[in-house]
């Protein structure tokens, strides 16, 4: 992840609105699209510009709105890298991943994804094998 700094639950949801649409919004926009959120338009630019200086968004262009033109925004991480980063922030136990690993397992529905795992899995206890070998 670009930013190690923490965001908050409001900068979350406006990644996850940005996240979820999966193209460039603009302020309105994304207050629109939001679930569960009441901002008024000076909280979403403290948010918006926020998460612009940690730059886990950035400004895509530009998009007429009415008589004006809006900014139109998009991450610059995927959901998949943010998640992967508050993981590994956590640094968690064997046994917290062992958990996790098969809570993830459990939930897929994908034979293909399972066997992706497996090769992963794999290599890298061929690495610790090799490693522990020297």
């Amino acid at each position: 992840m670009k930013s190690s700094k923490k965001i908050t639950r409001s900068e979350e949801e406006v990644l996850t609105t940005l996240w979820n649409a999966g193209v460039p919004l603009s302020s309105s926009q994304i207050v629109n699209a939001a679930e569960n959120c009441s901002w008024k338009p000076s909280y979403t630019h403290l948010l918006l510009n926020s998460l612009l200086k940690k730059e886990l968004i950035r400004v895509a262009g530009f998009q007429q709105s009415a008589t004006n033109y809006a900014r139109v925004f998009e991450p610059t991480i995927t959901q998949e890298e943010y998640t992967s980063f508050l993981l590994s922030r956590q640094k968690p136990t064997s046994s917290t991943l062992t958990s996790i690993f098969a809570t993830l397992i459990s939930q897929e529905t994908d034979p293909s994804t399972i066997d992706e795992l497996e090769l992963l899995l794999e290599k890298r206890k061929k690495e610790l094998e090799e490693k522990a070998k020297k």
